[in-house]
């Protein structure tokens, strides 16, 4: 036979006690999604940091971390010496 679920046998729970307890839980829970929430943030900048201070892993990742300028310039640069050889 099953047992009956926890207090169907209880008396009478108290309503102040009952909402007291509920604000109680709900902080509790809004402190850990806080701390979460801070630990994540902690996590990502210091990601974000150490991404800034390594170069770049490939010649594809450089060329587009120098953007399109630097590319017609290096185009340049390579046609005039390869003309003048």
């Amino acid at each position: 036979m099953a047992a009956p679920p926890p207090g169907a046998n209880a008396p009478d729970v108290d309503e102040a006690e009952l909402k007291r307890r509920t604000e109680f839980l709900k902080a509790q829970r809004d402190k850990l999604l806080a701390l979460k929430r801070e630990e994540r943030e902690k996590q990502l900048a210091e990601a974000e940091k150490s991404q800034m201070k390594s170069r770049p892993k490939s010649a594809r990742a450089a060329r587009s971390a120098f953007g399109k300028e630097n590319r017609m310039f290096n185009y340049w640069v390579y046609s005039v010496f390869v003309s003048s050889n």
